[in-house]
């Protein structure tokens, strides 16, 4: 909330362990919540007697929190106000959220994909990928099956009953999951270095790799065939992601040359619009908003970048600076930008804020560097180097 909201509603700010916003009321014993966002942790709301110094009444809530006016929490804060004097100031306490689940892959956890049935994880690790049910959102995830004997599993990317694992071996894996156990199909050959990272888009498969080409494939077909190679980076190519835009799609690609490129995939052949430079190390992972407004970049400068769709060409808006170490992996949900690193951290950002704003560093989960981040049903689902995954509340 800026300042004069907050005088004007008797914010009285931060307490001293930076979680705590404290409101006193105004001179007519109002009390107005103004600019405080919880939809993503627990909110518990407390009436103190300020003359007493004792809590009149606990109130615990899981809403945003806008002015009491609103119809989502002007009910609650009525209630509050009916139990409590006029005298009392209302504690707003945010708690840090901590793990629901935390589940042992065995090995590193480098990527992570949902199933379009609601009910499967796949995460791929050193040399496997393992299978987990997450059908029941309020139970522990459990291991359902391992697809076993495989290369280094950089990626993983689902369409249908087909998933894809971008490998170690020059090739991207194919398995049909429709059966159980999965069955291994043909691999997709052609990149002459292994392949670190997918995209889907409708019927379309797009691979990039450590020989710095973007590979596109047909699912029309089976097997797959290649239909286009993109070259333009001059190192591995780490990250892809596909935007909606007006009647066709983009294509963005990050690299180890510190760069993003934008392409044209309605074009055809698809070819390249702009190149986004001002990282300074590689560029590991991007991610495009909800509106298809800005896209985010991560770094191993320790940065996130935000970038401008609506310019030609995009240009970078924010700078965000949190982590302390290699920014490895992104992902974007209800207004919120989750970025995990190799400082062992998550970082939650509020991205509805212009600039984002860090709500919080998830520390001392993950004892190891953060590789993989996906989001399900609001579920975030984060892996690393620690052997494990933890599912943290996202909605």
């Amino acid at each position: 909330t800026t300042a004069a909201a907050a005088a004007e509603d008797g914010v009285a700010g931060f307490g001293v362990d930076g979680k705590t916003l404290r409101v006193d009321p105004p001179a007519g014993g109002s009390v107005v919540v103004d600019g405080v966002d919880c939809k993503a942790e627990l909110a518990v709301l407390k009436a103190w007697n300020t003359t007493l110094s004792a809590e009149v009444t606990t109130l615990n809530a899981k809403a945003s929190l806008v002015r009491a006016s609103n119809q989502n929490l002007s009910t609650q804060v009525r209630q509050l106000r009916a139990s409590a004097s006029r005298l009392c100031r209302l504690v707003y306490s945010r708690v840090e959220p901590e793990p629901i689940f935390t589940v042992a892959q065995g090995q590193d956890v480098r990527s992570v994909a949902f199933h379009h049935d609601d009910k499967r994880l796949f995460s791929g690790g050193v040399d496997s990928i393992r299978v987990w049910d997450i059908q029941t959102p309020s139970q522990q995830p459990t291991s359902m099956a391992t697809i076993a004997d495989l290369p280094l599993v950089f990626d993983l990317a689902v369409q249908g009953d087909r998933l894809y694992a971008a490998l170690s071996d020059n090739t991207v894996g194919v398995f049909d999951v429709s059966k159980q156990p999965a069955v291994a199909l043909s691999p997709l050959a052609g990149h002459t270095r292994p392949v670190r990272c997918l995209a889907v888009q409708d019927n379309r498969l797009l691979s990039g790799s450590q020989d710095g080409t973007i590979r596109m494939w047909s699912l029309d077909q089976s097997p797959p065939s290649p239909i286009h190679t993109l070259t333009g980076h001059t190192s591995i190519v780490l990250s892809l992601a596909i935007m909606r835009h007006n009647d066709g799609h983009l294509l963005f690609s990050s690299s180890a040359d510190d760069s993003v490129r934008v392409w044209n995939l309605t074009a055809s052949p698809p070819g390249p619009l702009y190149t986004l430079t001002g990282h300074t190390a590689n560029v590991e992972a991007i991610a495009v908003d909800a509106e298809g407004l800005r896209l985010f970049s991560a770094s191993a400068d320790d940065t996130i970048r935000v970038w401008d769709l609506t310019q030609s060409p995009p240009n970078t808006i924010h700078v965000l600076e949190a982590h302390s170490d290699n920014v490895a992996a992104i992902a974007i949900h209800n207004g919120r930008l989750y970025s995990g690193s190799n400082d062992n951290t998550i970082h939650m950002w509020d991205i509805t804020q212009n600039p984002p704003a860090s709500l919080y560093a998830l520390a001392g989960h993950h004892t190891g560097n953060v590789l993989a981040l996906g989001i399900h049903n609001d579920r975030l689902y984060s892996g690393s180097d620690d052997d494990s995954i933890k599912v943290w509340d996202a909605c």
